[in-house]
């Protein structure tokens, strides 16, 4: 596959409890998906607008496939790791389309029944090297995404299944939302999932074809937070 441009990457960890994060306020949705089935019966003028972000949508997903070349930045705040500071890191992805086959494998590893839900995903492979420790990291994914509202104002949103989450080793099920507009390039992507030590806000920026930003926000969550 070709190689992609440089993908430039702001991880922030912030090690605070969830109440005392400024201007952080995320809605969480439960780990079901009772609403998922229950679709929507639009009218002719709300079907031809979810079909353009629909399309939108699709088109973003596709872009993806191929090789990235990564430029990372870290930055930590009283991380209890790395303390404060700054971290940069290597990082190549490999990224492939999805058959139907593997879609159902990441759907039943989650415990998601798909029942003729409309779905689309991507393999990841990647190598980082830590330019600071020296420290080399390999892992791979398969990603699949559920869209489950219609919207009139350009935003997809869904289900965001994973077949291990990066925080952990073991199927990951998190909430995606979509959004196409003029300010945001060619569509951006942001994906929020709750693990049991940390909150993590991924968002990619495709600005051209071969070009997209992005930005990982991890807040750290007390021990006895309890959300799911």
């Amino acid at each position: 596959p070709k190689m992609r441009s440089l993908e430039q990457i702001l991880v922030l960890t912030v090690l605070a409890a969830f109440s005392n994060v400024d201007g952080f306020v995320p809605s969480f949705a439960s780990n079901s998906l009772g609403r998922s089935a229950q679709r929507l019966k639009p009218t002719k003028m709300v079907a031809e607008a979810w079909k353009s972000t629909k399309q939108m949508f699709e088109e973003f997903i596709d872009k993806q496939a191929g090789q990235w070349a990564s430029e990372r930045t870290y930055h930590y705040i009283n991380n209890p790791k790395y303390g404060d500071g700054v971290e940069r890191s290597t990082t190549v992805f490999d990224v492939s389309p999805l058959d139907d086959e593997a879609i159902q494998e990441v759907a039943e590893a989650n415990k998601v029944p798909l029942d003729g839900l409309e779905t689309c995903g991507f393999s990841v492979s990647f190598y980082t090297e830590m330019k600071d420790r020296g420290e080399k990291i390999r892992a791979s994914t398969n990603v699949v995404f559920i869209p489950e509202e219609e919207k009139l104002d350009g935003v997809v949103e869904g289900f965001y299944l994973r077949s291990s989450g990066y925080e952990w080793d073991k199927p990951t099920k998190s909430r995606f939302t979509f959004r196409q507009g003029a300010d945001i390039g060619l569509g951006q992507l942001q994906m929020k999932t709750v693990y049991d030590t940390c909150i993590s806000v991924d968002q990619i920026t495709l600005l051209l074809d071969n070009t997209r930003l992005r930005r990982i926000v991890n807040f750290a969550l007390p021990e006895d937070a309890g959300i799911q």
